[in-house]
């Protein structure tokens, strides 16, 4: 509810209210200078502050202990997850690097030279162009069983 407002206290803050609250009880014990009819209502109201001090101030040392314990934990899983993010892109790299370069053997190795040799039926040339085109072809056309050559978008 208020962690927020105890990431912004200091340290020693609840060090000091214990050291006020125990301060307070000690100076109870010598009330002499407080007059006579006042002597018992400062006493138990000054008994009552000084326990809430003190186990107000250790109720906060607690908590900021937890507080730097969960800052603690967050970090820790936030360095793992940087680690893992960085581990993962470099083996994506790595993946694309290889695969880019197992592309370009395959490009190499490709012989075009015998495509003009090979004699494809016209229906199957209009099939796949209008595929690669990503459209459906017309039913009504025919085709004359002729072949054609094949070509490549590529020029080679």
């Amino acid at each position: 509810m208020f962690d927020w407002l105890l990431i912004l206290l200091p340290i020693w803050v609840p060090g000091a209210i214990i050291i006020t609250g125990v301060a307070l009880f000690v100076l109870l014990k010598f009330t002499t200078f407080i007059p006579l009819m006042y002597r018992l209502p400062a006493k138990i109201v000054g008994t009552i502050l000084s326990i809430v001090l003190f186990a107000g101030g250790f109720y906060l040392q607690g908590r900021q202990d937890i507080l730097v314990n969960a800052k603690a934990e967050i970090d820790k899983v936030v360095t793992q997850q940087q680690d893992i993010t960085n581990s993962v892109s470099n083996d994506l790299k790595k993946q694309l690097t290889e695969t880019k370069s197992n592309n370009e053997k395959i490009i190499q190795s490709i012989n075009t030279k015998d495509d003009a040799l090979c004699n494809l039926p016209s229906s199957f040339t209009s099939v796949l162009n209008h595929a690669a085109k990503d459209t459906v072809p017309n039913t009504t056309t025919g085709t004359n069983g002729t072949g054609t050559k094949p070509t490549n978008s590529t020029g080679r």
